[in-house]
């Protein structure tokens, strides 16, 4: 449930930082609640899967955060394409859905690789609504969705499932409850992300944003917690720059009135 619930969090509130740096740190407490989850389903090889996944995932971000820039002003020219429709999402969601569901199929069918299991199979659904993902944008782009890309994510996925199984153990399976647990919060996250596409100006969706993007305050109130169980150390007395009071009374003694009118001699 943590996991979980962090997970979601912390990817939402990802998508709205425009700071590289920023959001890699958002996207990796993500991938820790992703983790957790994975561990606590019994999917240790899934975990560590992500792990190294993860890993190059932010490499590869910050070896193109230069290229940001120019990124931008390009699209900044061409613009944004069209807008999002209901039948893109719906075709996008079918799209993902059926093109896993098939790779899904034809994978089971093998005789040497593993079975998912019911954990497997809702990350499977994860990877499903990332197709999802993918084939909306392609079909609100005009881009032609049988040119094999919606093939590469199913089929990687399943590849790098099958080669971590193989290294790392298999827990034991989790109970009902908590799997569906996860895949009503996987549902979810993807049902948030179609609402603010469809709808980026809605009250609601910009109240959202507007709370997400300042990390819900969870910083502020962590913070605050912390300094309240162990408070910060005073700061150091800083030596003074200035004279001491005494020596500049002293000094100022010392010193003619210059504002006396001058005695003739």
């Amino acid at each position: 449930m943590v996991g979980g619930v962090t997970a979601v969090v912390a990817a939402m509130v990802m998508t709205t930082r425009v700071s590289v740096k920023v959001a890699l740190a958002w996207s990796t407490c993500a991938q820790m609640g992703i983790m957790l989850v994975q561990c606590g389903l019994g999917l240790w090889e899934l975990a560590l899967l992500h792990l190294v996944g993860h890993s190059l995932y932010k490499a590869h971000a910050f070896l193109r955060a230069g290229s940001t820039v120019a990124a931008t002003s390009r699209q900044r020219l061409v613009g944004h394409g069209p807008a999002a429709r209901p039948v893109d999402v719906a075709a996008g969601v079918l799209l993902g859905a059926g093109v896993t569901g098939a790779v899904a199929a034809g994978w089971s069918a093998l005789s040497w690789t593993t079975p998912l299991g019911a954990g497997g199979w809702v990350f499977l659904g994860a990877t499903a609504l990332g197709a999802a993902n993918l084939a909306m944008g392609m079909v609100r782009r005009r881009q032609p969705w049988w040119s094999g890309r919606l093939l590469v994510l199913p089929v990687a996925s399943l590849l790098l499932h099958e080669g971590a199984v193989r290294v790392a153990p298999h827990g034991e399976p989790a109970p009902a409850a908590l799997v569906v647990l996860v895949a009503a919060l996987v549902a979810a996250l993807f049902a948030a992300q179609v609402v603010a596409t469809l709808a980026p100006a809605a009250p609601a969706v910009v109240s959202a944003r507007r709370w997400l993007f300042r990390g819900l305050f969870l910083d502020e109130a962590f913070t605050r917690a912390v300094f309240a169980l162990w408070p910060p150390p005073s700061p150091a007395p800083r030596p003074s720059v200035l004279p001491a009071p005494a020596s500049i009374a002293v000094t100022a003694a010392a010193q003619p009135d210059r504002s006396a009118p001058l005695l003739s001699h």
